[in-house]
């Protein structure tokens, strides 16, 4: 049964039409005519063009045809194939010419490009594009961008669309389908409870699939799960290694930062030593994040504050807005570097205004602490919200202990549940306390209280 979610793309072949000069043997002899017998019409050196352009012309292609030929020029550049070098630009403009014939798969890769470079908003765009025209691999896609959130990009995160979104790209023939399945598994999230033996039954299934993307990202998400981090399954680190390396085969000519996910798997196992060398294979956002954070935390190496600063400063070079904050918080403290608020200020503005909602959270500290700079918690709250908006979950706690105590604001315990509620369903395990203390201390009654417990799960 022919498989929905991508197109087969096949090559085509080019038919020459060769046009015989001659033919071997002898021809039959032809009478002379005499001038008399024949009348000759001049042939104009008009006519004649006329003719040769006739003979010359080709057929204008079929638009199936500029749709198959435009694809597989996408996917050579997109996944490096047929010689050409990996180069997202050039494959975006070949899908594009696809696109503009109304191609599923067209938009699918489209979006994929857009979600590579975190440009989320258009990703989304289209992948429902792609799915409109009956592309269902692009399911998976928005599926990932529901289930990790884009909040800058007004995505909300949202377990339980992302959770339909992979089941439909499964029930419409997507294998690969499973693959997000199982990263939602093996954590759980909003109504679907962490089971990490089926996630692993569902990464394994996605090893089945045909697309290249997804089926490296199954072996991460295996490589993953055996470094010692889930209660339910064994650290193995002889499978972290197996998976590590077919992740790497399948990734190493398309995905510039495959490197970056080995690194975090080898941590995660406490084998800082391969990690490290994962990680300095190539300066990325994550691997000069990840180095940043080892040396300033001491995790498997020397705390040295100078060398963390030096690796945030690279991935905030990069675009990396984690790094930024990092850098923010360096001026802040004054460690490794000489204190300087302004700078810190400056670093949590850009960090924030990147997308990383710690930034923001992180001048809510300053403004309510008022130690560094004159107490403001009007401005608190106003960046703890910004913070929050970013789907940061300690500004979501944040913004609810400034509404709860009324800091910068009339006390609003409502809206302080509202935010509490908001840290649960993304993740927080301490946030529904907040509510219970609340509604115990008589600053909510039962019916506010219980609004708010499942308030995101509904």
């Amino acid at each position: 049964m022919k498989r929905k979610c991508i197109v087969a793309i096949v090559s085509i072949i080019s038919m020459s039409f060769v046009t015989a000069c001659g033919q071997s043997g002898t021809s039959a002899p032809v009478a002379e005519q005499s001038s008399e017998e024949a009348e000759v019409t001049p042939v104009t050196e008009e006519a004649a063009s006329e003719v040769a352009a006739t003979e010359e012309a080709e057929p204008e292609p079929s638009p199936e045809e500029i749709i198959e030929v435009a694809m597989n020029e996408g996917l050579d550049y997109y996944y490096a194939r047929n010689g050409k070098t990996a180069d997202n630009d050039k494959a975006l403009e070949a899908f594009q010419k696809a696109a503009d014939l109304d191609s599923a798969d067209a938009y699918y890769y489209i979006g994929r490009i857009h979600d590579r470079a975190e440009e989320y908003g258009e990703a989304k765009s289209a992948y429902e594009k792609a799915i409109d025209l009956g592309n269902s691999m692009a399911n998976l896609g928005l599926g990932f961008l529901y289930e990790y959130g884009a909040e800058k990009d007004g995505i909300d995160k949202n377990y339980d669309k992302a959770k339909e979104l992979f089941e439909k790209a499964v029930a419409d023939g997507c294998i690969e389908g499973n693959y997000g399945l199982g990263t939602l598994y093996i954590e759980g999230g909003g109504n679907t409870d962490a089971d990490c033996n089926k996630a692993l039954e569902y990464y394994e299934t996605a090893l089945t699939g045909d697309e290249t993307e997804w089926v490296a990202g199954a072996y991460d998400g295996l490589m993953e799960a055996y470094v010692g981090y889930y209660d339910e399954i064994d650290k193995d680190l002889n499978k972290v290694d197996e998976y590590a390396s077919k992740y790497e085969e399948l990734s190493k000519d398309w995905k510039p930062d495959y490197m970056s996910d080995i690194g975090l798997a080898y941590e995660y196992a406490e084998e800082y030593d391969n990690a490290i060398e994962w990680y300095e294979k190539k300066d990325t956002k994550t691997s000069l994040k990840r180095l940043g954070y080892m040396y300033s935390e001491g995790v498997g190496v020397e705390q040295d504050h100078a060398k963390a600063f030096e690796y945030f400063n690279k991935g905030a070079d990069l675009g990396s807005s984690n790094c930024m904050s990092w850098i923010g918080w360096y001026y802040d403290s004054g460690l490794g570097v000489d204190m300087d608020v302004d700078k810190a200020i400056e670093w949590y503005e850009k960090a924030g205004a990147a997308g990383d909602g710690n930034g923001y959270d992180l001048l809510a500290h300053l403004y309510h602490n008022g130690e560094k700079i004159e107490k403001d918690d009007a401005k608190a709250l106003e960046y703890a919200i910004k913070g929050a908006d970013l789907g940061y979950i300690t500004a979501m706690l944040d913004t609810g202990y400034l509404y709860e105590n009324g800091y910068g604001t009339d006390v609003d315990c409502d809206k302080a549940c509202e935010y509490y509620a908001k840290a649960d369903y993304y993740g927080d395990k301490t946030a529904k306390e907040n509510i219970l203390n609340m509604l115990n201390s008589g600053k909510v009654d039962v019916e506010t209280a219980n609004k708010w417990m499942d308030y995101y799960y509904k």
